[in-house]
């Protein structure tokens, strides 16, 4: 965003992921058309192996969520660059758990996290072990993400 004070939207796709084909027109025709300037994530993936282990099959149920206004997104997300630079980006503190910190604080500021009826990534999860899953949900995550935000409306 240094680079070009002129850009609108930011796409963010974590490096185990594909973009879908039809994604960018898709996403950017629902931010820029249906929505007022300056508020929404997008956000839609799926697990690209869900038949590979249980686990890969528990990811794309995770991330299957309902279409419609939503708390957080993951990791690929479509953003306004003006909301981002808003609420100072990702928190470089957090290892993990950086999304839904980035998106409660967007909320804060009475933004939104939309999901839309559209496929946006393949996500090539791979976990194939119960220790790899248990690292993913590991409930410290979770507190440390209720610590960070105990001050929080």
């Amino acid at each position: 965003m240094n680079c070009d004070p002129n850009l609108d939207l930011v796409q963010f796709v974590d490096g185990d992921c594909e973009v879908a084909p039809d994604w960018l027109e898709k996403a950017t025709g629902e931010i820029l058309c249906r929505f007022e300037p300056g508020s929404r994530v997008r956000k839609a993936a799926r697990a690209q192996t869900p038949a590979l282990s249980v686990y890969n099959r528990l990811c794309d149920i995770e991330w299957n969520s309902p279409i419609g206004i939503a708390a957080a997104c993951g990791g690929d997300a479509l953003m306004r660059a003006q909301a981002l630079s808003e609420v100072g980006g990702y928190n470089s503190d957090l290892i993990a758990g950086e999304e839904p910190d980035l998106c409660l604080r967007l909320r804060q500021r009475n933004q939104r996290i939309l999901r839309i009826d559209a496929e946006m990534t393949l996500h090539d999860a791979n976990i194939t072990r119960f220790g790899q899953w248990w690292r993913r949900t590991n409930p410290e995550r979770s507190c440390l993400r209720r610590r960070i935000h105990a001050a929080s409306p």
